[in-house]
């Protein structure tokens, strides 16, 4: 250290001139092509490989990576960095299926992938029907006949929409769930009713409920109950006067809600469990909210209108159904918690996980609703499609 000084006392350093910008520039780029190389004749040994994707914004400006992780010979999970890139324009999922595409072709490992985890349910689905060679060799056929049966159908303009900003898409969102929301509240409330009527209305009840164990019903019928959800909750935040409204009674309700309602990003399931989590516990607030609209004060009366209209109203029926399927989705979120790579989670944590999930899905009641039964059972079949028939024998030996 004392040598140092003495050198920078004599002005030596005033005559170092760092390198230029063109200079750097030059030398990142060979350096990046030496990486991608090496990369390549890394990947051409590895039979398969694992990929997630991750999507961040600051400043106004998005990047997205690409990781891959692969076992050694020892078992060991070696990170790679696959991609990263400056991501320009609306976060799409076809624009990141595109880019996602390109760098698996890029590197040559379309058919190496055992799994993917991206921001967007619609490229995972595409990713895994581009590589289900490396799933599994022996049925392949009759695994993807299997996954396609059980898969999800979204609709197009729930496909594109992108969460960057959500409070400037409140009156799309709520003139769709106005127009499209109908005929299910229509469907809720006549649940609701038949619950008092005779036995006949209670039969009518009964086949209805049947029909929800078929799992395109059931997807179509959680859409719309988490859009409806979405849509009040932005209604509510957007209006100043009703938003503070919704905090003062949140304060004054024994225990006190101290989580505020918030909305979700698409891309993330968490989220939006977050979200259910918070919209099932302001219950009795948005209940008072939709019956008696007037209660709040330095509201139009277009307002009132719109909060107690019949888009906004949810039924007993419907509050069953949302604590069904946050109860549903809990497990998974404290799986997902543990398991993530903040808690260093190890593989007997990652295998009492699988174990434990394995456990709450196979295990039935007679006391389960029907919606609680034809949720458990779709979860079911995806967790057998993924965990115990395309997963491949290296991975299980890797969880033991």
């Amino acid at each position: 250290m004392d040598i140092f000084v003495k050198l920078t006392s004599f002005g030596i350093c005033e005559f170092h001139r760092g390198p230029s910008r063109k200079t750097i520039r030059r030398r990142l780029g060979v350096a990046y092509h030496q990486y991608r190389q090496q990369l390549r004749s890394t990947l051409a040994h590895v039979n398969t490989i694992a990929i997630t994707v991750d999507i961040w914004t600051k400043n106004k400006q998005s990047f997205i990576c690409l990781t891959g992780h692969a076992f050694n010979k020892k078992y060991e999970s070696i990170p790679l960095v696959l991609g990263f890139r400056h991501f320009a324009g609306p976060h799409k999922s076809k624009s990141i299926k595109k880019y996602i595409l390109y760098e698996l072709k890029q590197l040559q490992i379309e058919d190496k992938i055992c799994a993917i985890e991206a921001p967007v349910v619609l490229v995972q689905k595409t990713i895994q029907q581009t590589t289900t060679d490396a799933f599994d060799d022996n049925s392949e056929s009759e695994n993807d006949t299997q996954s396609d049966s059980y898969a999800i159908e979204v609709p197009e303009e729930v496909e594109d929409e992108a969460m960057s900003d959500t409070e400037n898409s409140t009156d799309s969102e709520g003139e769709s769930d106005d127009g499209g929301g109908n005929t299910y509240d229509d469907e809720s409330n006549a649940d609701a009713e038949d619950e008092a009527e005779d036995d006949t209305a209670n039969e009518y009840a009964t086949d209805e409920d049947e029909q929800l164990l078929q799992p395109e019903n059931i997807h179509y019928l959680l859409i719309r109950l988490v859009k409806r959800i979405r849509s009040c909750i932005v209604n509510i935040r957007c209006t100043r006067a009703v938003s503070d409204y919704v905090k003062r009674e949140a304060k004054s309700i024994d225990p006190p809600i101290k989580a505020g309602l918030v909305t979700d990003l698409e891309i993330r399931w968490n989220t939006t469990f977050i979200m259910i989590d918070r919209f099932n516990t302001h219950r009795s607030i948005v209940d008072d909210i939709n019956s008696r609209p007037f209660k709040i004060a330095h509201t139009s009366s277009a307002q009132q209108i719109k909060l107690g209209s019949k888009a906004f109203e949810f039924t007993n029926n419907d509050w069953f159904r949302i604590t069904d399927l946050h109860t549903i989705l809990k497990p998974f979120m404290m799986a997902t918690t543990i398991v993530s790579a903040k808690s260093y989670p190890t593989l007997a944590a990652t295998y009492s996980v699988q174990y434990a999930l394995r456990h709450f899905l196979w295990k039935t009641s007679e006391n389960d609703s029907i919606w609680f039964k034809s949720l458990q059972t779709c979860l079911r079949e995806k967790f057998h499609l993924y965990f115990d028939e395309k997963i491949g024998q290296h991975q299980k030996n890797a969880s033991l």
